[in-house]
């Protein structure tokens, strides 16, 4: 069974910068980077009161389109962060909301354009179990290399570019005893240590963990635990020899799961999550 997805526009949005640092721009783009000669920070809000709490989450999507990118190298990354504040018509840079360290990273190249899908799921799951406030999301680049991007604002006339929040969900029958099999996968970039995407395994019969190191240093993989997203206990662990694989299974239950990394320097591993799952 297909899960019931949910699109959801983004309510206020907008732009602050230093070399207007008393106010923000309301604008049809929102912008995002660093000149050197001045920073770009844009804020989102989404209202989700009316999703479900009986719901069982099984990604969230944001949805931005981006129009102009202007990078002097051929990649760089941006974040998302979860805001501690909220914003309003009084955000400036000289008076900004706190966010959350944690934060969600994409990348983008010189060829990007056109719509980016950005994996929040881990930051929606804690505004919908009301582990933190959902007062928006800020995006923001590293402020270090010169980058600066500009995305369609929910300001402008064309919805298509509005900024979205996609939220796939599902209720949980246990008595049904119908069961599908998901899959997950990422490669990861390791220096020293890294943390994997978090899983929601709230709807899992029992998941597996498959680690291919495709690099030539040893690595040290362990599962890590938890109820609230926030307070993480070491599970299972194991060694991952240069060029080799090696399965993870966690003992204990918990809501999420996340793969703690580390190496000696770089590794590179592809990282496969699959279980099966009440649909």
């Amino acid at each position: 069974m297909p899960c019931e997805k949910t699109q959801i526009v983004c309510k206020k949005c907008i732009t602050i910068t230093n070399s207007n640092s008393q106010s923000n721009i309301e604008h049809n783009d929102l912008k995002a980077g660093f000149t050197r000669k001045n920073t770009y920070r844009s804020y989102m809000y989404f209202n989700i009161d009316d999703i479900s709490k009986n719901i069982v989450v099984d990604s969230a999507e944001l949805k931005i389109y981006l129009n102009k990118i202007n990078i002097p190298h051929s990649k760089t990354n941006f974040y998302i962060h979860p805001l501690k504040e909220e914003f309003d018509l009084n955000t400036s840079f000289e008076n900004q909301p706190e966010y959350y360290e944690k934060q969600v990273k994409f990348e983008l190249n010189k060829n990007s354009h056109g719509i980016i899908h950005v994996d929040i799921t881990h930051i929606f799951d804690q505004w919908h179990d009301n582990s933190i406030k959902n007062n928006g999301l800020v995006l923001k680049s590293g402020e270090k290399h010169r980058a600066l991007a500009s995305f369609s604002s929910s300001l402008g006339p064309n919805y298509e570019g509005a900024p979205k929040l996609v939220i796939c969900s599902s209720k949980i029958n246990h008595d049904q005893k119908i069961v599908d099999v998901v899959e997950k996968h990422w490669e990861l970039k390791i220096f020293n240590t890294a943390l994997s995407p978090t899983v929601n395994v709230e709807r899992i019969i029992n998941g597996t963990f498959f680690i291919e190191n495709t690099s030539g240093v040893q690595i040290k993989a362990v599962v890590e635990v938890s109820v609230d997203s926030k307070h993480w206990i070491e599970d299972t662990g194991v060694v991952v020899n240069a060029n080799k694989s090696q399965v993870l299974i966690a003992k204990y239950y918990g809501k999420y799961y996340r793969v703690k990394f580390n190496c000696s320097g770089f590794a590179y591993v592809k990282l496969s999550f699959i279980c099966q799952v009440y649909q």
